[in-house]
């Protein structure tokens, strides 16, 4: 997953970068720091394949509850 595809998922899903970093933490583990995701977004850090899986998850649940909000 490239910088800018990271960011436009993160703008498909109406998430600020605290919102994403919240998004991406799980309960019992280390939280994402919102830092992390800008250096993601601006290429000073490597985009993490399990990070890329899960917006891609994340974005394909969206689509398919609005598809189902349309019908």
């Amino acid at each position: 997953m490239t910088p800018d595809e990271l960011k436009r998922i993160r703008h498909a899903l109406g998430l600020s970068v605290y919102g994403l970093a919240d998004a991406l933490s799980e309960p019992g583990h280390k939280p994402v720091n919102p830092r992390t995701v800008r250096r993601w977004e601006n290429g000073t850090q490597d985009i993490q394949s399990p990070v890329a899986v899960a917006l891609r998850l994340i974005l394909a649940e969206k689509e398919r509850q609005n598809r189902l909000n349309l019908d």
